[in-house]
């Protein structure tokens, strides 16, 4: 009786244990990209501060954080952000000032990257970190297909040693390939099909080198960005998604900056037929429109944003506004990106922030 009772059990746990596995294997497939995508809401980009970079070498962490005139970065000012509705905060990071000879990762400086997204993540935000201005105008990491190993290797090592660093953080923390990248001539358009296949094959070095990597990596949401970020037919059409051994784990970037309802429309169709139409989510990474004391111009950026943010809802785009932070102390109107006085916590716009993150 006693081996029947113990067979039963084994019998039981076993029918338990596999109804377990199955849960968690559905429960992994409806969280999707685009899952995380809407979940996000309205996102913020914490610019100017962890992207810094400057010709000097060998100064503290704080400098460079510093250099282009916004304070260090506090948990009181994300907070703020949380507080105004915003749902995710994307986390601009350069490593160029802060790697030896070897490309290895001072440590102080990823305990800081680490402090800030600690930051985002106990607020119960998303945070997205990347590799910056390690990619842009004559940059260290390009999409040079004459050089190609060597890029394939650059990014390869700044990011497994991110990943690791990482690792163990959950679904909150997503990983951005690179930001602008550019190629060798720094052609921000018409760079043509060997810059845009060599921006390809560098997302392909991100994604595999971040799945080749232990803990939560393996499910790692991760973000790969068009060449320069741009959101033209011309480059869009050149983009292709990585390969993943993860499926639908993967979120395609364009950053727009155009001025008119008519631009936006030409760049929304683009995003719907390349990305969307494909059943891959999107996110505009940055956008922006400086204020200005013209008369009527903050009643017209309000009307602007509240369009592009409709339409984003509408369609399941994500969008996260660029705040590059108020560099002048002379009290003079605020004439940036700036939506956030990090001095004070408080909104210098907040009839926009209201644009962007009420539904």
């Amino acid at each position: 009786m006693r081996r029947f009772i113990g067979t039963i059990l084994c019998v039981c746990l076993a029918v338990v244990s596999l109804s377990l596995v199955s849960c968690g294997n559905r429960n992994r497939k409806e969280t999707s990209a685009q899952n995380i995508v809407n979940d996000m809401g309205a996102g913020w980009n914490l610019g100017n501060s962890l992207d810094c970079i400057d010709g000097n070498q060998g100064m503290d962490n704080s400098f460079y954080e510093t250099v282009w005139g916004n304070p260090l970065t506090t948990k009181e000012m994300i907070q703020a952000v949380k507080e105004a509705g915003f749902g995710a905060v994307r986390v601009p990071v350069t490593y160029y000032n802060h790697i030896d000879e070897n490309h290895t990762i001072d440590q102080q400086w990823l305990q800081r990257v680490k402090e800030i997204v600690d930051y985002v993540i106990d607020q119960g935000m998303y945070c997205i970190i990347n590799i910056h201005h390690d990619t842009g105008n004559n940059a260290w990491i390009s999409a040079d297909s004459s050089r190609m190993e060597e890029m394939k290797n650059n990014i390869s090592t700044i990011w497994k040693q991110i990943a690791v660093y990482f690792k163990d953080y959950d679904e909150h923390l997503l990983f951005e390939g690179y930001n602008e990248i550019l190629d060798e001539k720094n052609q921000w358009t018409g760079a043509g099909s060997d810059a845009y296949a060599a921006a390809n094959e560098l997302n392909q070095q991100f994604v595999d080198t971040v799945r080749n990597t232990d803990g939560n990596n393996k499910e790692r949401f991760l973000i790969v960005n068009t060449y320069a970020a741009g959101v033209t037919e011309e480059i869009v059409s050149g983009f292709s998604l990585p390969k993943d051994s993860t499926e639908n784990h993967l979120i395609a970037e364009v950053h727009y900056y155009s001025q008119t309802e008519t631009e936006f429309d030409t760049a929304v169709d683009v995003i719907t037929r390349y990305f969307q139409n494909k059943k891959i989510p999107a996110i505009i990474g940055e956008f922006g429109v400086k204020s200005s004391t013209d008369d009527g111009a903050e009643q017209q950026r309000e009307d602007y944003i509240s369009y592009i943010v409709a339409e984003c809802r509408k369609l399941g785009i994500g969008y996260f506004w660029w705040d590059d932070g108020k560099t002048s102390e002379s009290g003079d109107p605020v004439d940036t990106y700036a939506l956030l006085n990090r001095n004070t916590c408080e909104w210098y716009f907040p009839d926009l922030v209201k644009c962007l993150t009420e539904k």
